[in-house]
C-alpha cells in the first residue's frame, strides 16, 4: 500500500495506483496480527467478540476462531452480560452471542448492558431496560447513567439526582452537579463545595473540596487549595494536595502533572516515569497495556501519513510494541485495534 501522504500529493496519485485508503487490524498484546480485516473502525472487544466495521456495515468477529461473525448491522455496541444493542431498520435492539435477536428493535437508542440493565432512549426520553426487554421504570428523564451500588444518576429539570433500582427516588436531594456512584460513594456540589455521600444520601466523609471525581481502586482525586491530591474511602489523605493535575487511579497507576511536569505514579506517590512532550497523556494502563507515541523523523516524514506514530507501553513504562501505527486504540479482550 502506498502511503497517504503520497497518495494526497495531487499528479503523484496518477502515477502510483495503489493508494488505498487506511484501514485497521486486530493484534494481540504483543502486536501479533489475530484478525486482518481490513476495517473502516472498531469498537472494544467483549465476551469473545470484536466489533468492527466492514463495507458492509458492523460485524461481531471472534479472533480466536477466525471466520466466526454475527452480522453486519448498521450499527452495533459491544457485548455485556450476553447481550449486545445493534440498529436494525432505524431502531435498536439486542442480540444473543447466537445472533438471535432477543430484545426487539424498537428503541431510539440502547446501551450495553451493565449488570442486567441497559439505558435506552424513547419517545418520552431516557430510562432502563431489563434483560426481558421490559423498562424498569414508567419515569423518563433527560439523560441517565448505569447503575452502580444500586444507584443511577439521572439529570432532569436543570438538576442532578439519584434512583434505585426501580427507578423511584433514593433520597429527596437535587443538585447542580454530581458525579455517578462508584465504589458506593458518589462527589456531589452542595453550597458551592463538593462533598462525598453514600448511597442513602448522607455525607459519608467529613472534608469540603472544590473539585472531586469518583472514587477508583480506592482511592479518589480531589482538589483542595488550588492543588490536587488523593484520599482514601475514609477521607484521609493518601497523598497529599501538590498537584496541578491529576487523574483516577487505573491498575495501580495515575496521570498527575507535578512541578516538573507530566507523570506516573503508583499509589505511595513515587514517580513510575515521565513522558515525552510528544507522547500521549494522559494514557489510561488497561489489561497491562498503555498507548504511546513518538515522531517521525527525518526524511521519512516526506513519505509517511502523519507526523507520529502509535505503540505500546506496560504499565511500568517499558516499550512493548514499538511505535509504528498511524492509530493505536486502547486494548479490550486482549486484542486493540491498530492502523498500519
Amino acid at each position: 500500500m502506498i502511503p497517504n501522504r503520497i497518495c494526497t500529493l495531487g499528479l503523484l496519485a496518477i502515477i502510483f495506483s495503489g493508494c488505498s485508503e487506511s484501514r485497521l487490524v486486530l493484534v494481540d498484546r504483543m502486536g501479533g496480527l489475530v484478525a486482518a480485516g481490513p476495517y473502516r473502525e472498531a469498537r472494544p472487544c467483549r465476551e469473545g467478540y470484536c466489533l468492527a466495521a466492514t463495507d458492509d456495515g458492523w460485524v461481531f468477529v471472534q479472533p480466536v476462531e477466525a471466520g466466526t461473525t454475527l452480522g453486519p448491522f448498521p450499527d452495533a455496541l459491544p457485548f455485556s452480560d450476553g447481550l449486545a444493542p445493534v440498529r436494525v431498520e432505524g431502531s435498536w435492539g439486542a442480540i444473543d452471542h447466537d445472533g438471535r435477536l432477543v430484545v426487539a428493535p424498537v428503541y431510539k437508542a440502547l446501551h450495553s448492558f451493565v449488570d442486567g440493565k441497559a439505558q435506552f432512549r424513547d419517545a418520552n426520553g431516557m430510562a432502563w431496560l431489563s434483560r426481558d426487554g421490559r423498562a424498569v421504570t414508567d419515569r423518563r428523564f433527560e439523560l441517565v447513567d448505569d447503575f452502580s451500588c444500586e444507584r443511577a444518576r439521572v439529570f432532569a429539570d436543570g438538576r442532578f439526582s439519584f434512583v434505585d433500582i426501580r427507578g423511584s427516588d433514593a433520597f429527596p436531594d437535587r443538585f447542580a452537579s454530581a458525579g455517578p456512584f462508584s465504589e458506593c460513594l458518589a462527589p456531589v456540589k452542595v453550597g458551592g463545595v463538593f462533598v462525598f455521600i453514600d448511597a442513602g444520601g448522607h455525607r459519608a466523609i467529613d472534608q469540603d473540596f472544590e473539585a472531586a471525581l469518583g472514587f477508583s481502586e480506592g482511592v479518589a482525586a480531589v482538589k483542595d487549595r488550588g492543588r490536587w491530591g488523593f484520599i482514601s474511602r475514609d477521607g484521609s489523605w493518601l497523598l497529599a494536595p501538590k498537584f496541578s493535575e491529576a487523574w483516577p487511579f487505573r491498575e495501580g497507576l495515575a496521570a498527575v502533572v507535578d512541578e516538573h511536569g507530566p507523570a506516573y505514579i503508583q499509589r505511595d506517590g513515587n514517580l513510575v516515569f515521565r513522558p515525552s512532550p510528544d507522547d500521549v497523556f494522559p494514557a489510561v494502563c488497561g489489561e497491562g497495556r498503555m498507548v504511546t507515541r513518538a515522531p517521525v523523523s527525518g526524511l521519512l516524514r516526506l513519505f509517511t501519513d502523519g507526523d507520529f506514530r502509535y505503540g505500546y507501553r506496560d504499565c511500568s513504562g517499558t516499550i512493548v510494541v514499538a511505535p509504528s501505527y498511524r492509530r493505536a486504540d486502547n486494548y479490550s479482550g486482549g486484542v486493540a485495534a491498530v492502523e498500519p
